[in-house]
C-alpha cells in the first residue's frame, strides 16, 4: 500500500489563503499525528479505530462491485 499526493497546478496569492498560521501549525501537527499513527498499526503497535476498517467506498483492486 503506497501513500500518494496527487499535485494539482495552484496560484498562490495573498487574497486566496484563509488559513492563518496558527491553524496551519495545528493541521501539520494532525497530519503527523494521523501519519504516526499509521505506522504503528503498521507495526503492530498500536490498534487504532480509525485504521480498523477501510472506507465503504474503497474497493480494493482486482474485485468489483
Amino acid at each position: 500500500m503506497f501513500i500518494a499526493e496527487v499535485s494539482c497546478p495552484t496560484l498562490y496569492f495573498p487574497e486566496a489563503s484563509s488559513i492563518n498560521f496558527r491553524r496551519s501549525v495545528r493541521y501539520g501537527f494532525g497530519c503527523l499525528r494521523v501519519g504516526l499513527t499509521y505506522r504503528l498499526a503498521k507495526m503492530g503497535l498500536h490498534a487504532s479505530p480509525l485504521l480498523a476498517h477501510p472506507p465503504a467506498s474503497v474497493v480494493p483492486s482486482g474485485e468489483k462491485r
